[in-house]
């Protein structure tokens, strides 16, 4: 895991910006070798750094790997109208879930505990990419009235598919 991240560093990278979306780049490479359906991000918002206190993103799920990967078959909606399926695809909607397209409750899946153990991974990563990568903030502690530095964490918002 070590050696990805040094091969991702070296790729270089121009300005704050930059290097966050280095650090988001590298913690989906590292969630990827997990959870193989996840192929990308996207921003919550168009300014990243729109939050206080975290970088909030969406995670791009392929439907096609989450399938294999979950061996579920899609929602009966979806079988019914392919249109809608295609439109999941294609208009960058959010859902709760990286099986909300799958007809998960059949498989008596919790796909609320997936979401958290997906969510909870990408913290524990995020905790490992270098500081250079990561948005900070100074502030003032309410209690002692000084100045500290501090992180902003990474939270995933949402999910959007693709094929």
């Amino acid at each position: 895991m070590r050696n990805l991240i040094k091969k991702i560093l070296k790729e270089e990278a121009h300005n704050d910006y930059d290097m966050v979306r280095k650090g988001i780049d590298i913690l989906i490479s590292l969630l990827k070798k997990t959870y193989p359906f996840i192929v990308g991000w996207k921003p919550d918002n168009e300014d990243i750094n729109s939050s206080e206190w975290w970088i909030s993103i969406n995670l791009i799920i392929s439907a096609s790997k989450t399938k294999e990967y979950y061996n579920m078959e899609y929602k009966d909606f979806y079988v019914r109208y392919p249109d809608a399926l295609e439109e999941a695809f294609n208009t960058n909607r959010d859902y709760a879930y990286p099986v909300s397209l799958f007809d998960y409750e059949s498989y008596d899946f919790d796909a609320y505990q997936n979401s958290r153990e997906i969510r909870t991974l990408a913290d524990d990563m995020y905790e490992l990419i270098p500081e250079e990568y990561k948005f900070q903030e100074e502030r003032i502690s309410s209690f002692s009235n000084q100045t500290y530095i501090s992180n902003k964490d990474i939270r995933i918002n949402s999910y959007m598919f693709v094929k």
